[in-house]
């Protein structure tokens, strides 16, 4: 099943697929007349199906395979990844499903340049935000010097040194 799905929806067409090779497998057998000897093993083929989906998830979760690498923001251009990671790092000892992204995600949009930030997992093994960073307008002299988005938000200067053409 291909990766873009994401696992839910891989999961969902894996039960899918599951339920209608069993309905083909009873269509076969009434079809065709196929005795006792198969009708017998249709429970143990069913029981093999739901434990497949059921319990390979469960297990499958928490594989070395899956253990957290990388965690990489994209959609910055005026602040680094190292900024708004703000030192979180990954966790070797977690998988990408052990994260809670929406908490990551809050970290990241506590910094004055993100108005707006979703966390999600690269399978195998890291996590992605995507951010909406603030576009600054103009400079503002308060006696410091400061940015101001389109929405009239005060952002402090960039740490890194990053050209400007903008009005004062």
């Amino acid at each position: 099943i291909p990766q873009r799905f994401g696992v839910s929806r891989a999961l969902r067409l894996a039960r899918v697929l599951h339920v209608a090779a069993f309905v083909l497998m009873l269509t076969v057998g009434a079809r065709f007349d196929l005795g006792a000897i198969y009708w017998c093993g249709m429970p143990v083929v069913a029981g093999l199906m739901v434990y497949g989906v059921k319990y390979t998830w469960q297990r499958a979760r928490v594989l070395p395979y899956f253990r957290c690498r990388t965690i990489t923001v994209r959609g910055n251009g005026l602040v680094s990844s190292e900024e708004l990671l703000n030192g979180i790092r990954p966790d070797t000892a977690k998988t990408v499903f052990e994260y809670d992204l929406a908490a990551l995600a809050d970290l990241v949009a506590r910094h004055p340049y993100v108005s707006g930030c979703v966390a999600g997992r690269r399978i195998p093994s890291g996590l992605q935000v995507r951010i909406r960073e603030r576009q600054p307008v103009a400079y503002v002299n308060a006696g410091t010097m400061y940015l101001v988005d389109s929405d009239f938000y005060v952002l402090p200067l960039p740490r890194r040194s990053v050209s400007l053409d903008l009005p004062i």
